[in-house]
């Protein structure tokens, strides 16, 4: 492989999982070659994953002096995950109970979210503008407050 004109060089190969011995030469002029070496290993399975927990608690005093009044706490939960298992299975899962009172938290996390359709616009239908050339990608594509996308070989369940 040749170097670009600044003399930087990158290539990619796909490795199967396992272990692995990588070598590389490195060839300067007007001195010897020289090899350097890494093992790596390519994990059978690999998970991103993200949750927030979101917790508020207070008092309303109404105006009272006398420190009287009604205690308040509310929550929410949400979290993101996709992976692929050491069998080959793709998984994508997301949870959102959305901001509710602590009992309630996940009473309503199968309900529909009317409001959440806004995220589904098409933005070749739309011209929507980002100012930047940022991309918004919806992996989990649900109303609720829950989705579980399971896949291996081109089959998939939601």
């Amino acid at each position: 492989m040749t170097p670009d004109l600044i003399g930087k060089a990158v290539i990619q190969r796909v490795l199967p999982v396992g272990g692995h011995q990588i070598a590389v030469q490195i060839t300067n002029p007007g001195a010897s070659p020289v090899t350097i070496t890494r093992d790596i290993i390519v994990p059978k399975s690999e998970w991103f994953y993200v949750g927030v927990v979101d917790l508020t608690v207070g008092r309303n005093i109404n105006g009272g002096a006398d420190g009287g009044g009604e205690t308040y706490s509310l929550g929410r939960v949400s979290g993101y995950a996709k992976g692929t298992t050491a069998s080959g299975y793709q998984i994508t899962a997301q949870v959102d109970s959305g901001e509710d009172n602590i009992d309630d938290l996940f009473r309503n996390v199968l309900n529909k979210d009317p409001q959440s359709i806004i995220n589904c616009l098409d933005p070749d239908l739309a011209y929507p503008t980002y100012g930047d050339d940022s991309t918004l990608i919806i992996d989990a594509p649900t109303l609720g407050g829950f989705y579980l996308k399971v896949e291996k070989d081109g089959n998939f369940g939601v």
